[in-house]
């Protein structure tokens, strides 16, 4: 499953809170978690490419981004293990740059807010931690070293 972070030139990173109605968001393990990824599974309309057409079909049907964003790049996986909803998912880490704001577009209700947050803002608050879903809890302690890799 593509993951993508979006990261901003002003050191910032894109913050949402995902749903908690399963009509809403189709999996409880992460109702009304934070995530600093945007992605989704890759299916069969994403055919012959499967992972740059998901990649394109999931980044314009949750977020919009005003200004200029670079091409997703690669920047690692994620396997954990911690949570039945991990278990049963393998991530392909991908980092975009943005010169502009990425926001929550008003037509998904997969997700209920997000904002550009400070990254140095998110490492230091632990308490707001604890409400992230396990993969971006993976990527926050990386999160200065995937701003490099995107800038």
């Amino acid at each position: 499953m593509p993951y993508i972070v979006y990261l901003g030139k002003d050191h910032t990173v894109f913050s949402y809170v995902r749903a908690s109605e399963i009509e809403k968001y189709g999996e409880r393990g992460l109702f009304g978690k934070h995530s600093i990824g945007v992605g989704g599974h890759i299916n069969e309309g994403d055919a012959p490419e499967y992972v740059k057409n998901n990649l394109r079909r999931e980044a314009t049907e949750e977020v919009r981004i005003t200004g200029v964003a670079t091409e997703p790049k690669l920047v690692g996986t994620i396997l954990a293990r911690t949570r039945k909803v991990d278990r049963n998912h393998f991530g392909l880490t991908y980092v975009v740059s943005v010169n502009g704001r990425v926001m929550i577009r008003k037509k998904e209700r997969s997700a209920i807010s997000g904002e550009m947050i400070p990254i140095d803002k998110l490492l230091k608050d632990k308490e707001a931690f604890k409400n992230y879903e396990t993969w971006s809890r993976c990527l926050i302690p990386h999160l200065g070293e995937l701003y490099e890799l995107a800038w």
